[in-house]
């Protein structure tokens, strides 16, 4: 087994739900969410696939929190969530329901602006 499958496999125990079923590098959206929304998590998601660091979205952590894409190795923050209309307080109250070593490792992306790589960094 790889390094990099070792790290992906230890987060997922670690994190995840253990009924969630693990797609790596597949992209997840729902017509529930704008337009914008959807469209900057598949920039995003693009981006990661191509620069070859693994990805999920919509994993649902073992407190029930669903973030919209998960890194476990390759960026600074291993959880990014794209925000279109959630407010700052509601996204808060959101992220404290993960485990408290990765409440630093959650990286806030606006929708409606223009998608950068190195927003990311």
């Amino acid at each position: 087994m790889s390094y990099q499958q070792k790290l992906m496999n230890d987060f997922k125990r670690d994190y995840l739900a253990p009924y969630y079923r693990t797609d790596w590098n597949k992209i997840n959206i729902s017509k529930a969410d704008s337009y914008e929304h959807n469209l900057m998590v598949c920039k995003i998601c693009l981006h990661l696939l191509y620069n070859d660091t693994p990805f999920l979205t919509q994993a649902t952590f073992k407190s029930g929190l669903r973030p919209d894409i998960v890194v476990p190795f390759g960026l600074p923050k291993k959880i990014l969530e794209v925000r279109a209309s959630e407010t700052e307080d509601r996204s808060i109250e959101k992220f404290s329901r993960i485990p408290e070593e990765l409440h630093e490792e959650v990286l806030y992306v606006d929708a409606y602006e223009e998608f950068r790589p190195e927003l990311l960094q």
